[in-house]
C-alpha cells in the first residue's frame, strides 16, 4: 500500500531563486536552492517557493 506522502509529481520547471531556501523534491533529501540560480525542479517545490515569494518561473526559448 502506498505512503499517503508519497510525491507523484513529474512536472518540471524552471526556475530561478530569489532568496537561498531549502527544500525537498523526493520527501526525504533536503537540498539548499541557491539565491541567483536557476534550478529545473518538480512543479510541486516550484509552486511551493512561488508562493513564499523566493522564486519565480523562467519561460524557455523555444525556437523550431
Amino acid at each position: 500500500m502506498p505512503s499517503r506522502f508519497t510525491l507523484h509529481s513529474q512536472l518540471i520547471m524552471l526556475i530561478k531563486m530569489l532568496e537561498t531556501r531549502r527544500g525537498t523534491e523526493d520527501g526525504r533529501i533536503v537540498k539548499q536552492y541557491t539565491a541567483g540560480e536557476k534550478y529545473e525542479v518538480r512543479d510541486y517545490l516550484a509552486l511551493a517557493f512561488f508562493a513564499a515569494g523566493c522564486a519565480v518561473p523562467i519561460k524557455k526559448n523555444i525556437k523550431e
